[in-house]
């Protein structure tokens, strides 16, 4: 069963929160070190440490959503039991085309005023354009 677009976008939500979530934490236990490191008045040293922390928070989402994305789905649309799959065989696709889908297909959706995202509405299928470039649907398990 195809899944509706208000559960897409609860996931979405979702998504977005969980994420933060695990950003603010990871902020979190970077500021305390950066405090310290700030008494001691050594601007190179807050740089640098800036600079690694943006690193390692951006290696730490992107690992996230790899992990998520390798098994056809998102934290979100796991919660609530959806799977992301080919529209003709029904099957999950695989890390190459989840990656074009959200990379890709998401940036495309997106860039033209959200057009590609309100799609989902009116699609009959519940098809945003990112999941029509890679013929995909998303569906309740």
């Amino acid at each position: 069963m195809i899944s509706s677009a208000g559960k897409r976008i609860t996931a979405h939500f979702l998504d977005s929160m969980i994420l933060g979530v695990i950003s603010f934490m990871l902020l979190f236990l970077f500021l305390i070190p950066l405090g310290i490191v700030s008494l001691l008045n050594i601007k190179e040293l807050i740089l640098e440490m800036t600079f690694l922390y943006s690193m390692f928070i951006a290696v730490v989402m992107i690992g996230i959503q790899i992990h998520f994305w390798s098994k056809s789905t998102s934290i979100g649309k796991k919660i609530l039991g959806m799977i992301i799959v080919d529209k003709k065989t029904g099957n999950p696709i695989g890390l190459g085309r989840m990656l074009i889908r959200e990379i890709i297909g998401k940036y495309i959706s997106g860039f033209f005023l959200s057009l590609g995202f309100i799609w989902i509405l009116f699609d009959d299928e519940k098809q945003g354009w990112h999941d029509k470039i890679v013929s995909t649907v998303v569906i309740d398990k």
